[in-house]
């Protein structure tokens, strides 16, 4: 089990990066919150993620838990952006992800 909760969403933001990297759409839409679940389907969170791009790989800098039950996750992410020139192919960014824990469970906050 991890040590903090740090650690905790850290393991479940790389989990569901590496899901998505490898198109595995339902399995990365499972690490949404439950309220998330109940308002759009599955069907609805796959068709959202769009072909502009193709993820090449995401990294977890660092979580920071402000509130208890609130953490933010900074996630850098190497995408491959379809239809631009090749020297300008490759992107990087750093994102800022909220996860919720709920019943004791870490939750990826997807705005609804």
């Amino acid at each position: 089990a991890p040590a903090t909760q740090e650690d905790a969403v850290r393991a479940r933001a790389d989990e569901r990066w590496q899901a998505l990297i490898k198109s595995d759409f339902a399995r990365a839409y499972e690490y949404t919150t439950p309220a998330y679940k109940a308002i759009h389907p599955a069907g609805q969170y796959f068709s959202a993620r769009g072909t502009a791009a193709q993820w090449k790989s995401a990294t977890v800098l660092n979580v920071e838990c402000p509130e208890i039950d609130k953490c933010v996750a900074k996630v850098r992410l190497v995408a491959v952006l379809s239809g631009v020139p090749q020297a300008v192919r490759e992107v990087s960014t750093v994102l800022d992800e909220t996860w919720l824990r709920e019943d004791g469970q870490w939750w990826y906050f997807e705005k609804l």
